[in-house]
């Protein structure tokens, strides 16, 4: 169950939105094994934000870090840091706890609502942390939030909830944004190779160079060879579709295949033009 605390502030008169607790437990901070549940706190007035907070003992989250979280499909949501952390309380064992506000757009929120989560990761000047859930399918002592799939729906059901339970309560706090659905949103197709073993990847992002370094965090053997933008996801979709389908012989697993010269000669003229 989903406990969240609907509010007036009795200086400013605004209405206030915030989550309790998450499947029965209250998120106070991004933990040890970095649980992206245990760490969130939503939040709305007049306008809509992200709040995070974060153990000091093992983040050290300042202005200019990012937060970023991807999604199935190769679509990457990110979040900067643009003021400094607010210290809020502080543990004996994990050092203070700080918090941080990112203001966000209705767009986002579909994404988190409708999209599959797959991880998120930290990076400071100095740093990067990215997010490792459990085995798909694997229950990880008596954690709710993991295997893999119990967090990804709990993050779909936390942020739709959210979003219901905003626009009920808050009539306008969308009024100024331009609402665009997930699928009408610009999108890249993108050639990636595999440097070890030749392999291609043929896949869709809204950011290919943040996906190319996500990739190389797990494989630094991963070079960004070209992409191409369309102006609608859906187009970059079909776009992608058809490639895979012209491909279909050459297929390795997914969207990686075995391709010849001759094959990338044509690709990158294609995602040139």
């Amino acid at each position: 169950m989903n406990e969240v605390k609907i509010f007036v502030d009795e200086f400013t008169g605004k209405k206030n939105i915030d989550w309790l607790s998450v499947c029965g437990r209250r998120p106070p901070s991004f933990g040890g094994h970095g649980d992206f549940v245990d760490a969130i706190v939503m939040g709305a007035t007049d306008d809509n934000f992200l709040k995070v907070r974060f153990q000091d003992k093992f983040f050290k989250p300042k202005k200019g870090d990012t937060l970023s979280f991807l999604f199935d499909k190769d679509k990457v949501e990110v979040f900067s840091i643009d003021h400094e952390p607010y210290e809020i309380a502080k543990h004996s064992d994990w050092g203070l706890m700080k918090e941080v506000l990112f203001p966000m757009m209705y767009r986002q929120l579909i994404t988190f609502s409708t999209e599959t989560f797959i991880t998120w990761k930290f990076k400071s000047s100095n740093k990067e942390l990215l997010f490792k859930s459990g085995v798909a399918g694997k229950q990880i002592g008596n954690d709710p939030f993991r295997p893999l799939e119990n967090l990804q729906n709990v993050i779909k059901q936390l942020f739709s909830e959210y979003l219901t339970i905003a626009q009920g309560e808050i009539l306008d706090l969308f009024k100024d944004e331009s609402i665009l659905k997930p699928e009408e949103e610009s999108c890249f197709v993108y050639l990636m190779k595999d440097n070890i073993n030749g392999a291609y990847k043929i896949g869709i992002s809204n950011s290919p160079e943040y996906r190319e370094k996500t990739l190389q965090s797990e494989k630094p053997s991963i070079e960004l060879i070209e992409s191409k933008q369309f102006q609608k996801r859906r187009i970059a979709e079909s776009f992608e579709k058809l490639l895979h389908e012209y491909f279909k012989n050459k297929r390795i697993r997914g969207e990686w295949f075995q391709l010849d010269n001759n094959d990338i000669i044509d690709l990158k003229l294609i995602l040139n033009r």
